[in-house]
């Protein structure tokens, strides 16, 4: 048994046995499928395509549109050391490829699914998200195009009205396959256990076990790495993946659909794609949100991306955890004071904590939180009233330990302590006249208790600082993710400016570009990524497999749908 015929049992694969260890490299034979195990397809030409690319490019990084290092070769083709086929190759875990795949399965279960993830577990950036609840589609055509025009309107023509309609359109079929044919669970506006891990940990446990999803082979530590682009850049016939073990393995393969995540962990590329330096001002969360999608559309007619917006939300200090009840207390609250880089206070505090305010840090030089140990103790005794995140909302009302995170973060930069203002200012590099006559203003109407002279701040909400010592920690915009990049058109089809499609190329979520603007919404994350991986797999099947999409893929009822099977109303 030659190399590209060495199986290992798909009980192994699933589990992580095989696919931990070497990724791909181990195997090219998969169970199920319409093509022959062991070969690329002939009808792709791919081994071809890879020996002409591999001629073509400058290995050793670098990207086509930007001067980004792109250190992981993502987007380079290289021989391969492997070869293997499939039908259909999902690349991404979370909730856009999780359900491109498992519909893929159910509808074509002939078809030989591969369904790729970086990193060494399932759920990528949908193991943190919080929101979701299932949601009533909009019936009515002309309503739901008319409610994308005006999105797009409210958001400076960033997002995309064909797309926000369409997701419209199918929101109630896809929360049915979700929350009733997979049995996911909520709790008011929050996702069963209020994080999206449990509804990944569910559907993996499907896939695994569920005879159903046994056309699929699940790989973890296994990295796409390169699409195989015919000349022209309008064709993607296969797929390259880089395995634990740095070798390459290439699939032949029908389509493709990229479900990569943003941004929000490679912010040295994210510089490059929206012109912005966000590196001392921001801070990522995420699982492996690098951009690899976005790089690999590069390689395609689709060409350099745009339209990236950084989708702030909370905001929190570099280097803290989170979750951290300083960083809660510091950064997200009402009673907070908040100073620039000329040590003036520039805005009403009562807006921190919301979407809005992440932008606040990114447009200023910096911003400092002012605490002294009144303002302290008011926290540590409830004084916390930010509702607006599983994490900050635990602390509403609630004691907590703040000089104990103190001595936590003593050593991190972005935390001065002084014993005097005019110290303090000197230490962080603002005028300190001009930072005391802040605060001794802000002081007095605090203790006037008739609210904020300045700004209006309620004065239920103006909390004295107190005596020293003083602190004040740098506020860092908490990049939640990335929205955009990758243009898709109403059938998640890759496209060129033009909206001209790239066969065999399909993405889901925010890698993709018309979702957001640069304030989040709110929800967006999770039913974008629903929408395009749900209606790739759809597409697919018909247009690329020979299939038929069942009436009721998405179970036996949508979801908010009346005796008379009209939709009813529901969350957005």
């Amino acid at each position: 048994m030659s190399k590209f015929e060495k199986k290992i049992a798909r009980r192994d694969f699933l589990k992580g046995a095989g696919a931990t260890a070497a990724g791909l490299a181990a195997v090219s034979v998969f169970g199920g499928g319409a093509l022959a195990d062991g070969e690329i397809d002939a009808a792709t030409g791919a081994s071809t395509v890879a020996a002409e690319q591999a001629d073509a490019v400058l290995v050793g990084g670098g990207t086509k549109y930007t001067t980004y290092a792109n250190p992981d070769e993502i987007g380079i083709v290289h021989e391969p050391d492997y070869t293997a086929t499939a039908d259909v190759v999902v690349v991404g875990t979370g909730i856009g490829g999780m359900m491109g795949a498992m519909i893929l399965a159910e509808q074509a279960p002939d078809a030989k699914i591969i369904l790729l993830e970086k990193n060494g577990y399932t759920g990528g950036s949908t193991n943190m998200a919080e929101c979701n609840t299932p949601s009533a589609g909009t019936k009515d055509r002309v309503t739901a195009y008319k409610n994308g025009y005006t999105q797009s309107y409210s958001s400076s023509y960033i997002k995309d009205p064909i797309l926000i309609a369409e997701m419209a359109l199918d929101r109630g079929k896809n929360s049915a396959w979700l929350f009733t044919k997979h049995n996911i669970g909520w709790s008011g506006m929050f996702y069963e256990g209020g994080n999206g891990k449990i509804p990944m940990e569910k559907l993996t446990a499907e896939i695994n076990t569920d005879p159903a999803y046994a056309n699929i082979s699940l790989y973890l530590n296994t990295r796409a790495s390169a699409l195989i682009v015919s000349d022209d850049g309008y064709e993607v016939s296969g797929i390259q993946v880089m395995n634990a073990d740095g070798t390459y393995t290439q699939i032949g393969c029908r389509a493709v659909i990229l479900a990569t995540g943003g941004l929000s962990t490679n912010f040295n590329l994210l510089c490059y794609y929206t012109g912005q330096d966000v590196r001392e001002k921001c801070h990522g969360w995420g699982a492996g949100q690098d951009g690899d999608g976005h790089l690999l559309v590069e390689q395609t007619a689709h060409g350099m991306c745009k339209g990236i917006t950084v989708s702030s939300l909370f905001n929190n200090v570099r280097g803290f955890e989170y979750d951290s009840p300083l960083g809660v207390a510091a950064t997200m609250q009402p009673a907070n004071l908040y100073v620039n880089q000329y040590g003036l206070r520039f805005t009403s505090e009562n807006i921190a904590g919301t979407a809005q305010s992440g932008k606040m840090v990114e447009l200023a030089g910096q911003v400092w939180s002012i605490m002294g140990q009144n303002l302290i103790s008011h926290f540590e005794n409830g004084g916390c009233t930010r509702h607006y995140s599983a994490f900050s909302d635990a602390l509403v009302g609630a004691q907590c330990d703040l000089q104990s995170e103190f001595v936590r973060y003593a050593d991190n930069e972005y935390v001065v302590k002084a014993d005097t203002i005019a110290e303090l200012a000197e230490k962080i590099g603002v005028d300190a006249d001009r930072l005391v006559s802040t605060v001794e203003t802000y002081e007095a109407d605090c203790a006037a208790g008739t609210g904020d002279s300045v700004f209006g701040k309620a004065a239920s909400y103006m909390i004295p600082l107190g005596e020293g010592p003083y602190y004040a920690l740098r506020l860092s915009s908490g990049v939640l993710n990335t929205n955009g990049g990758i243009r898709i058109d109403y059938n998640a089809q890759v496209c060129d400016p033009y909206f001209r499609p790239v066969k065999g190329l399909f993405a889901a979520g925010v890698c993709c570009t018309g979702w957001d603007g640069e304030v989040y919404g709110g929800g967006t994350c999770q039913t974008s990524g629903m929408w395009g991986g749900s209606k790739a797999a759809r597409v697919i099947v018909e247009q690329y497999l020979g299939g038929t999409v069942a009436d009721d893929w998405f179970g036996p009822e949508e979801y908010g749908a009346s005796a008379s099977g009209e939709a009813s109303g529901g969350a957005s």
